[in-house]
């Protein structure tokens, strides 16, 4: 699987961010969890290079499996409504207005 190449300045800055802090972070949350559930999602997980991303995957598809379904579904439910009104937000800007 090709990935970007991020340098290691970026990547020491991701550092001193956990994956608690994005799930502990109510602008982060429902972000953190949707990609958690699809990146662990079977029908889209490739196969793994080596066995740290396997075990990263492991790690994640555990994490996700305790979080309770209803609580995943409103964080989706989240995300998509923010998506939604975005949508909605950049389609009144690119649509001309009628003048009087």
């Amino acid at each position: 699987m090709e990935t970007f190449e991020f340098p290691h300045s970026l990547l020491d800055r991701a550092k001193q961010i956990t994956l608690a802090d994005l799930l502990d972070t109510p602008f982060t949350q429902p972000w953190a969890v949707s990609m958690m559930c699809n990146s662990t999602n079977p029908s889209t997980t490739p196969d793994h290079e080596n066995v740290a991303s396997e075990l990263l995957e492991f790690k994640l598809t555990q994490l996700v499996r305790s979080i309770p379904t209803s609580e995943r579904n409103e964080l989706f439910k989240m995300c998509s409504e923010m998506i939604s009104a975005r949508r909605a937000s950049d389609e009144d800007f690119r649509t001309p207005k009628k003048i009087k």
